[in-house]
Formats: structure tokens, sequence, C-alpha cells
């Protein structure tokens, strides 16, 4: 359900920008959008230590 929420979400801000600008800004916007969330993402969730002895 909150996948579905969240789809819907960017659904309609993807019709919210495309509809005041253009399509090609919508999708340029989305992009960096979700490029700046994965960034977000790689920094802010610390990484799990390798389990593998390297010699």
């Amino acid at each position: 359900m909150h996948l579905f929420v969240f789809l819907s979400v960017i659904l309609g801000v993807f019709a919210f920008l495309a509809i005041q600008y253009s399509f090609w800004v919508a999708i340029g916007i989305m992009q960096l959008s979700g490029m700046f969330v994965v960034a977000v993402t790689a920094f802010s969730v610390p990484g799990t230590k390798s389990k593998v002895n390297r010699r």
C-alpha cells in the first residue's frame, strides 16, 4: 500500500510539472530529484563491513 501511494504521488508530481511547464522539463526535474534522493540515501545509510578476509 505504501508503494502504491508513493507511486501515485510521483505520478501526480510528474503530471503537474508536465502541465505547468513541458514534458522535457518534467523529465529533467524528476531525474535530478531522483539522483538527489539516491545520493542522500547513499551517504546517510551506513555501509556494512565486508566479512571476507582479504590477504
